[in-house]
C-alpha cells in the first residue's frame, strides 16, 4: 500500500473538472457558482474526486467530474468514472426483491426458511420467523459483529451462499450466537449488512439464478446500467476510482476490496448510471417506458416501517436535513469511498454524489437539490422551426449583436431573462423573416443571461456572458 503526500495546497491549485451532460436548455442556477462551491467543499474536505447529477422531471439535467480519480496517476474523474458505493448497494438488493414481490414469487411477510435450503433461527429465543420485510428495514436480529474479518482484497474468494449458510447456520463454521441480537426478529432496529446481504441470497432458491446474475438482468441492463458490477472480474478495473484515507496532509491509496456479504455493500457503478435508479423511483417503479417495478412497491420502500424504531423505509430511509424538504434515499462509504443518492418527491428531483473519499458531504447534496428546485425548462425546437440566432461577441462587455434568421415571415421578439428566469426586457420587433438587434450591455450587471427569440413558430433561447 502506497502513501500518496500531497497537501491541501497542492490539491487545490491542482485540482481540475471537466464538464459533461450539463444541460443546455434551462435557466437555472449559475452553473460556474456551483462548480466554485463543489470545488470548495471538496477542498475543505479532502475530497480528491467527486462525480454527480442532478435528476428534474424524468431526466438527468445537470453532471460534472471534478478532480482526481488515480491521484498517482493523475487520473480525471469522468462520466464512466465507477465508484464503490457500498450500502447503496441495499437499495438495489431491496429492489430486485421487491420484484419478485409483485411477481407474488414471495411475499414480504412470508417466513423465510420456507425457501432457504437451511434454517435460520435467533439462538437467544429459538424464534425462526425471520421475514423478507424485517431483512429489509433492519429488525432481522442478525448481527454483523466481525464483518472486517471476512474482508479480502479483491473479489471474495467464498460463494454468498456459502457464506451465508456458514454464518447463520447452527452447524456453520462461522456460527456463533454473536451472530445474532438478543432481541426478538421484527421489534428492535440494528443496522447491519448481513442481513440485506441474505436478502440478496434469497433471490438464489427462489429463481434458480445467482444474485449478482439475477441484479444484471432484471435491475441493471434495464436501467441502462451497464457497466455498473458487484466484482472486479466483471468490469474494466481502470474505470474504478481508488479510494483514498487523508491524515494529516497524506493521502493513502486502498486496495479494491470484497467481501462475502457484498448484495449489501459490494455495487460500483457511476454517478450517471446510479441516476437511472434514481429516475425509476421518481418515475413511479417505470424507466424509458418500460415497468421496473410497481408502484405498491416504490410506497411500501418508502413508508417508515415503524417510527418508534427508525425512519427506515425498505432498503432506504427518510431524511429531512437538505434544506427541511423531505427525502429518501441512502448513503454508503468505507474503503476509501463515499456515495449518497436522494430524491425529493414533492420537487420531482433527485441527486446522486459519489466521491473517493469517505466524507459525505451534506453541503453539496443540498445545494444541488436547490439548483434544481430553481431549474426551469424551456421547450423549444428550434431545428423543426427553422429558427437561428447568432449572439456575439460572448462573452460581452458593451454592445451584443443579436442577428437571426427566421426563414419565413411572423412576429418577432426578444426576451431577456437573467439566470432565475425572471424577464428583464422585452423587444417587440415586429414582423420579420430576418433581422438584425444591438443589445446595450451597459443596461445590466456583469453575470450570466439568456437571450430568448421568440417568433410565431417557435423560440430559440442562447445563453449570454456580460463582463
Amino acid at each position: 500500500m502506497k502513501s500518496l503526500k500531497f497537501t491541501l495546497l497542492i490539491l487545490g491549485i491542482g485540482l481540475v473538472f471537466s464538464v459533461s451532460g450539463q444541460s443546455n436548455s434551462a435557466l437555472s442556477i449559475d452553473t460556474v457558482d456551483l462548480d466554485s462551491f463543489i470545488i470548495a467543499n471538496m477542498q475543505n474536505f479532502h475530497v480528491p474526486g467527486l462525480s454527480a447529477c442532478v435528476v428534474k422531471d424524468g431526466s438527468v439535467i445537470w453532471n460534472n467530474n471534478y478532480g482526481y480519480m488515480n491521484l498517482q496517476d493523475s487520473t480525471l474523474v469522468g462520466d464512466s468514472t465507477l465508484f464503490n458505493v457500498f450500502s447503496i448497494s441495499k437499495s438495489i438488493t431491496t429492489a430486485c426483491v421487491m420484484q419478485l414481490v409483485d411477481k407474488q414469487i414471495v411475499g414480504l411477510d412470508e417466513n423465510i426458511n420456507n425457501f432457504l435450503p437451511f434454517q435460520v433461527s435467533n439462538p437467544h429465543n429459538g424464534i425462526d420467523s425471520i421475514t423478507p420485510r424485517m431483512l429489509m428495514n433492519h429488525t432481522s436480529t442478525i448481527n454483523d459483529w466481525n464483518f472486517n474479518n471476512f474482508v479480502v482484497n479483491g473479489d471474495p474468494a467464498m460463494s454468498l451462499g456459502y457464506f451465508m449458510e456458514n454464518y447463520l447456520s447452527a452447524t456453520g463454521n462461522f456460527y456463533n450466537t454473536n451472530n445474532f441480537y438478543n432481541q426478538v426478529p421484527g421489534t428492535g432496529y440494528n443496522y447491519d449488512n448481513y442481513g440485506m446481504a441474505l436478502l440478496g441470497y434469497l433471490i438464489e432458491p427462489l429463481t434458480g439464478i445467482s444474485f449478482h446474475q439475477y441484479v444484471r438482468d432484471s435491475l441493471l441492463t434495464p436501467l441502462g446500467m451497464n457497466s455498473s458490477a458487484w466484482f472486479l472480474n466483471e468490469l474494466n478495473v481502470d474505470s474504478v476510482a481508488v479510494g483514498y484515507d487523508y491524515a494529516g496532509g497524506t493521502f493513502t491509496a486502498n486496495a479494491h476490496r470484497g467481501h462475502p456479504a457484498y448484495p449489501g455493500i459490494g455495487l460500483r457503478t457511476s454517478a450517471l448510471e446510479l441516476a437511472n435508479f434514481v429516475i425509476m423511483l421518481l418515475n413511479n417503479g417505470s424507466f424509458n417506458n418500460q415497468t421496473i417495478l410497481s408502484l405498491a412497491s416504490i410506497n411500501s420502500m418508502t413508508t417508515v416501517q415503524n417510527s418508534n424504531l427508525d425512519k427506515y423505509g425498505l432498503g432506504m430511509y427518510k431524511t429531512e436535513n437538505y434544506g427541511s424538504r423531505t427525502v429518501w434515499g441512502h448513503n454508503g462509504g468505507g474503503g476509501g469511498y463515499a456515495a449518497e443518492y436522494y430524491f425529493c418527491k414533492d420537487e420531482e428531483s433527485g441527486v446522486v454524489v459519489t466521491t473517493n473519499s469517505e466524507q459525505h458531504i451534506d453541503t453539496i447534496v443540498e445545494y444541488l437539490f436547490d439548483y434544481a428546485l430553481n431549474y426551469i425548462n424551456i421547450v423549444e425546437a428550434p431545428q423543426a422551426c427553422n429558427l437561428e440566432m447568432n449572439i456575439y461577441p460572448n462573452p460581452a462587455t458593451d454592445i451584443v449583436n443579436i442577428h437571426f434568421d427566421l426563414k419565413k415571415g411572423t412576429e418577432v421578439s426578444l426576451i431577456v431573462r437573467n439566470i432565475i428566469g425572471q424577464d428583464l426586457k422585452h423587444i417587440p420587433l415586429g414582423m420579420r423573416k430576418t433581422g438584425a438587434y444591438q443589445l446595450n450591455c451597459n443596461e445590466f450587471s456583469s453575470g450570466i443571461y439568456f437571450i430568448t427569440l421568440q417568433s410565431g413558430s417557435g423560440r430559440v433561447t442562447k445563453k449570454l456572458v456580460i463582463s
